[in-house]
């Protein structure tokens, strides 16, 4: 079997498929996408300048020293991949959204562990001997902050009655990523239809809802794991930008830690 069409005639196809659905998407959910790409930049707006007060800038072992703007890049570069997965999402490239999403919740957790671990900043991810995400992320969660708070943030778990903690919460919302990152969904029979695949670029109900949630949760837990780690930088003139973009919850437990 071979391909029935030139590079760029199917690269053509595969455009005018991207700009339907981009189009689709943008005359039916404008505010929700232009509300979310908003949060995003208050999110930046509100960290970046805070950033400077950082022990060390961390993006060096990402891009090397030559290609860092100092003191502020791991923050813009968190971001920057938020905006992207709100793009690919709006193209309806889902497992390419989920896994910006993804990115963008490692880097946090890794500039955490690089500025809280310190003497582990030569291990480079993507290096010899590198770390595994779960230990990263459990040493981040072991730090006094993040220990200390972990079980003030309460979320109730979807299929049970108990609630869960933020180290919890952060490990249920990474395995769903990592799930439609890693594996299509074509095995999911939708009534009445054909199985979808995640590079879809057709109208996928259940693709994009996920993608979404996928998206809100991630981005609620980025925004609590930066809180926390310049709390005592964050005064009471930073609440009402918080308050805009924060779950609800971790905003009134963030504001009490501020008072």
């Amino acid at each position: 079997m071979d391909l029935s069409h030139c590079f760029e005639t199917e690269l053509n196809s595969w455009l005018d498929l991207i700009n339907k659905a981009v189009k689709k998407e943008l005359k039916k959910d404008m505010k929700g996408l232009l509300e979310r790409y908003n949060h995003i930049n208050s999110a930046l707006k509100t960290f970046l300048p805070l950033a400077e007060d950082l022990p060390e800038d961390t993006a060096n072992w990402i891009f090397g020293e030559d290609n860092v703007t100092k003191k502020t890049s791991d923050i813009q570069f968190i971001m920057e991949l938020l905006i992207q997965s709100l793009y690919l999402e709006t193209c309806h490239l889902w497992s390419a959204a989920n896994h910006s999403t993804r990115c963008a919740f490692e880097h946090t957790f890794m500039t955490i562990w690089h500025i809280g671990y310190p003497s582990k900043i030569k291990k480079i991810i993507g290096g010899p001997n590198q770390p595994r995400f779960s230990d990263i992320r459990n040493e981040v969660f072991a730090l006094p902050k993040y220990k200390m708070l972990n079980n003030k943030f309460k979320y109730k778990k979807r299929t049970a009655d108990y609630e869960i903690g933020l180290q919890e919460k952060s490990e249920k919302v990474y395995s769903y990523l990592s799930h439609y990152v890693h594996t299509s969904n074509v095995q999911i029979e939708m009534k009445g239809t054909r199985p979808h695949i995640t590079y879809d670029l057709g109208y996928n109900p259940r693709l994009e809802k996920f993608t979404t949630e996928h998206f809100n949760r991630t981005f609620e837990i980025i925004t609590t794991l930066l809180c926390i780690a310049f709390i005592g930088a964050l005064e009471s003139e930073h609440l009402d930008v918080l308050q805009e973009f924060m779950n609800k919850n971790d905003f009134n437990i963030i504001k009490q830690e501020i008072k």
